[in-house]
């Protein structure tokens, strides 16, 4: 805020001719009518986030993607280009917030059966019965999430932004430091 009071000072009182951002093109290239290309694109491209963002998972992160990397005769895509990294970063957070909170659900559907049955199930058909909630998908691919039984316990996760299985919630990070599959690992203690 700062900053913008002082460049509006700067321009009233004559020290600067145009704000410094946009000095680095001509000045022709100013005019009313590229202003106005600017702001359209820029909405447009806005317009086509939203689109993609309302898609069912697993094409929300595919189609965010896609708009990124539409090329086209945008005469100022600067500020359209600024807003993908930001908009993919936020797309894929969300997939493993999905990912986490869908592994919970299938979870609890797993404890409720643990205590109805006394044993765990021997895959996922089993926590299906006519009255039954459907089973939560893995954001990523649109499949079942992983269950898989352990020695002490259970596995419940999703295969995460790589969509291939690592072993588990456990298993190393990829580059980015983040877990490669996103779930839980749950104890199960014997009496």
């Amino acid at each position: 805020m700062r900053n913008l009071f002082s460049l509006k000072n700067a321009l009233e009182i004559g020290l600067v001719s145009q704000p410094p951002m946009l000095e680095q093109f001509p000045s022709d290239n100013l005019s009313a009518p590229s202003v106005r290309t600017l702001a359209a694109n820029y909405l447009r491209t806005h317009s086509q986030l939203v689109e993609a963002a309302d898609r069912d998972w697993p094409e929300v992160p595919k189609a965010i993607k896609a708009v990124g990397a539409q090329k086209g005769p945008r005469m100022f895509d600067t500020f359209s280009k600024m807003l993908f990294p930001g908009a993919e970063r936020a797309t894929e957070q969300l997939g493993r917030s999905l990912a986490a909170v869908r592994s919970a659900r299938l979870a609890i559907m797993i404890e409720r059966y643990r205590r109805a049955h006394a044993k765990l199930p021997q895959s996922l058909a089993d926590l299906q019965t006519p009255n039954s909630l459907k089973l939560p998908l893995d954001p990523f691919t649109g499949q079942d999430l992983i269950y898989r039984s352990t020695d002490s316990g259970y596995l419940v996760y999703s295969l995460g932004q790589d969509r291939q299985d690592n072993g588990g919630p456990t298993s190393e990070p990829n580059p980015y430091g983040q877990p490669a599959d996103w779930g839980l690992r749950i104890r199960v203690f014997k009496p």
